[in-house]
């Protein structure tokens, strides 16, 4: 049997293995020292594209050998690991806690009753998890007897 050959994509490569049995090739195989198994993906995202993000994705990815989910998930993951999206994350931070300043009537100053510190921290957690958040969940309004937990440089 012949060499395997060099593949334009994925696909022109499942083509040939379509035809072909591992079994013709064997010596060309090599040992391999390290296996890396990736963690499986469990969770399906369902998202709305407009036909031209649509075909802009399926371009990129045929250009890359990516099938059109995978490509997806690739920039997904991209954007995720992106110092500039997680500081859009961080402007949400820290407009709620500017609101919270207002509300309490100390610009600049800010005095965090525990229910408030509690409802900052489910705001960062869930920006950085993805999960929306309440609205309204930040107030200001204090539980009976309830002392301020932290002050922060707003």
């Amino acid at each position: 049997m012949g060499k395997v050959p060099e593949f334009k994509d994925s696909e022109e490569e499942a083509r040939y293995w379509d035809k072909e049995s591992i079994v013709d090739h064997l010596d060309e195989l090599e040992p391999v020292d390290h296996v890396e198994v990736r963690e499986p993906l469990v969770h399906t995202l369902s998202i709305r594209l407009t036909v031209e993000d649509m075909e802009q994705l399926r371009e990129l990815g045929k250009r890359r050998g990516l099938g059109i989910t995978t490509m997806a998930r690739t920039l997904v993951r991209q954007g995720l690991q992106n110092p500039e999206v997680m500081a859009l994350l961080d402007q949400d931070v820290r407009a709620a806690l500017a609101k919270l300043a207002e509300q309490v009537k100390m610009p600049g100053l800010l005095v965090l009753q525990q229910s408030q510190l509690d409802a900052l921290a489910d705001l960062v957690k869930d920006k950085l998890a993805g999960t929306p958040v309440e609205r309204g969940a930040m107030t200001n309004q204090a539980e009976v007897g309830e002392q301020p937990a932290a002050a922060a440089r707003a």
